[in-house]
């Protein structure tokens, strides 16, 4: 059995037999849905040879109700494409797991993909905890709410 909603995340829960007649009263609480964002970071040069890609582990907060706002971003600092990742051709993608507040600011923000370069992984930080948004919206209060934002670092 799968219960569904329009902006929570799917909750599974096995196989449920029924005889003819029968009937079933669950009570369940969904997980609002992830809100993502991705952000392409350019700058002139000659990125390295590609190398395997990281894989992330994020884990959200759960929030229960039925009437969802996601966040809206309002405000966006560009990320600075640090100038010693590109002197060395260092591209890469950064995952950022970061906490929408209830007054729309970045509570915390955190690089979810390990293997990240690091010079990428703290300019990516470093712009994204400045980021505003419109807060989200469950049943018309604001709540915190976990987004996953990917920022693209490439040369050109």
């Amino acid at each position: 059995m799968q219960i569904q909603a329009p902006g929570f995340a799917t909750d599974t829960r096995g196989e449920v037999k029924l005889g003819a007649g029968a009937s079933l009263r669950l009570d369940t609480k969904l997980d609002l849905g992830r809100p993502e964002w991705n952000v392409l970071v350019t700058a002139a040069g000659t990125p390295r040879p590609a190398q395997a890609p990281a894989t992330s582990e994020v884990h959200g907060r759960i929030r229960v109700g039925g009437n969802i706002q996601y966040p809206k971003l309002i405000q966006r600092t560009d990320p600075v494409y640090p100038e010693p990742a590109r002197a060395q051709g260092i591209e890469g993608s950064i995952v950022v797991s970061a906490v929408i507040g209830t007054i729309g600011n970045v509570v915390s923000a955190q690089v979810a993909n390990r293997s990240a370069p690091p010079e990428l992984a703290e300019a990516a930080l470093e712009a994204v905890r400045t980021w505003q948004y419109e807060p989200a919206l469950l049943n018309g209060e604001p709540v915190e709410v976990v987004t996953e934002i990917t920022l693209n670092f490439r040369l050109r």
